[in-house]
Formats: C-alpha cells, structure tokens, sequence
C-alpha cells in the first residue's frame, strides 16, 4: 500500500496597508466599535492561494492593540487581541501569485481607562484558517502588519 503525504508549502504571505477609518475614535472605557481594512499579497511568484469553500477558512485574522510593536516581540505589557467581523468571502478567496487583495471589516474593543495611554499599537496577525489551501511560514512576521494606534484611541474619555 502507497501512502502519499500532501504538503502545502509555506507561502510567503504578507499583510500591509493595515488602516483604520479615518473617522475612528476609540474612547477608553467602553466598547467601541471600528472599521478596518488590510491587504493581504501572495508573494510567491508561481503557487496562488486557492479559494476554499464551506465552513473553511484561508486566514484567521487576528486585531491586537498592543503596547508594542508585535513584530518586533510578542511579549507585550498590555495587549487586547480580539477576533474581528470580516465576510467569509474575504478569507477564502483565492489570491493570484504575486498580487493582493484587500480585506476589510469591523472590529470592537474595549480600552481600559486606568491602562489606555500603554495601547500605542494596532496589529492584524494571519494564521491559516481551519481546512486552508495555504501553510504559513510561522518563523516569519510577514504575515504580521501593525499601525501606530495612539492617534485613534481617546484616552481623555471625552467625546470630540
């Protein structure tokens, strides 16, 4: 009896041009609610990302506000990470080599007022979602985009 393994090989996926809408305000202390968009980029030049269907997943998307850069270290003082709201269709679609595809949603979060002024990151963090096409190189930080989130988060608590 012939046993064949299939091996998905580690594709070089990067998430960049993480954004939050221009008219977020995150007011510590409550649950706020925000939108949010990203790209994801193949970066492989021959092998894409093929679409799946069903209850599968290519990417689970993960929002971190951080008080650091989680690129450069998980090992943060404060974190809040959360699992925001984005369409299936987003996450398993497929993506052609060497090309992107813009993912967007909407995410809520609660800033504690006695810690706020520590979250100064925002971060989406990519892993492969249950039954996908892809394998992610987990030894890299590609897959990891983060934004300096102080501007949008209302530490005062007042509104406008």
């Amino acid at each position: 009896m012939l046993l064949t393994s299939f091996f998905f090989p580690a594709l070089e996926i990067s998430a960049s041009m993480l954004n939050l809408v221009t008219s977020t305000s995150v007011v510590r202390g409550y649950n706020e609610t925000f939108s949010f968009n990203f790209a994801i980029t193949d970066e492989d030049q021959i092998i894409d990302v093929d679409q799946v269907t069903g209850k599968n997943t290519n990417f689970l998307v993960t929002l971190v506000f951080s008080s650091v850069d989680v690129r450069a270290t998980l090992l943060a003082n404060h974190s809040i990470a959360i699992t925001p709201n984005i369409s299936f269709d987003q996450v398993q679609q497929r993506i052609h080599p060497n090309s992107n595809v813009m993912i967007s949603g909407r995410g809520t979060v609660l800033i504690p007022r006695l810690s706020c002024t520590q979250y100064q990151y925002m971060c989406v963090v990519l892993q492969a979602g249950p039954g996908s096409s892809i394998q992610l190189d987990e030894g890299s930080v590609d897959h990891i985009d983060c934004i300096q989130a102080s501007d949008y988060i209302n530490c005062k608590g007042t509104c406008c």
